[in-house]
């Protein structure tokens, strides 16, 4: 499946469309040290200047814990902060664009858009920019939709992007092929049971 980049947006507008807390950001970018908006994924941190009683504050009230582990924590902070924007912008990545969706589905470019729009919505997308829309690549195969997509969409459709991204992709303890545990979208495609899927997200509905 073709994949498209995406426009040059600075990384924390991004982050923020793919459901990223801009408090949250805000406070992380503070810690870290990193000046916002951004506009490219921090290096690696080995600066071991410690947090500020502030710091540390600001962290403990948004329910962090650790924070006593010395002055190493500011470069897993760093690492962290790093990470997170990496992940958002590999998502954006290996997302594909409307035309892109149009062909595999061989629908027209303004349906795929519609389906996005729906409520609750047919397809996952999100519009990094006024019109310009991307589809997380989880949601498909090389042949169209994984099976009980719009199912799925319909229990979640309030959850963003990078919520739902890490949700069907990553391994389930749960959902387990050959005694291995499977992600929600590899469970879909390989055809089991979709009552265990339903039976994951239907808590999650209501978070």
């Amino acid at each position: 499946m073709a994949h498209s980049n995406a426009p040059n947006n600075d990384v924390s507008e991004v982050m923020i469309r793919l459901g990223i807390s801009e408090t949250d950001l805000s406070k992380l970018l503070k810690v870290a040290d990193i000046d916002y908006p951004i506009h490219a994924s921090p290096e690696r941190s080995t600066d071991t200047h410690p947090l500020s009683e502030k710091e540390v504050e600001v962290l403990r009230s948004g329910g962090a814990k650790g924070l006593d582990a010395g002055p190493n924590l500011h470069i897993a902070r760093v690492n962290s902060l790093r990470r997170l924007i990496e992940e958002c912008q590999t998502l954006i990545e290996h997302a594909l664009n409307s035309e892109s969706v149009a062909k595999l589905l061989q629908i027209s470019v303004a349906e795929v858009e519609r389906n996005a729009q729906r409520s609750p919505p047919y397809l996952h997308g999100f519009e990094l920019e006024p019109g310009v829309w991307r589809f997380p690549a989880w949601q498909f195969t090389d042949a169209g939709e994984i099976p009980h997509l719009a199912t799925i969409l319909s229990i979640l459709a309030h959850r963003k992007p990078i919520f739902l991204d890490r949700f069907m992709r990553l391994p389930h303890c749960d959902l387990e092929i050959d005694h291995k545990p499977v992600s929600p979208r590899d469970w879909l495609i390989a055809k089991q049971d979709p009552d265990q899927i339903f039976q994951l997200v239907r808590p999650l509905e209501s978070d």
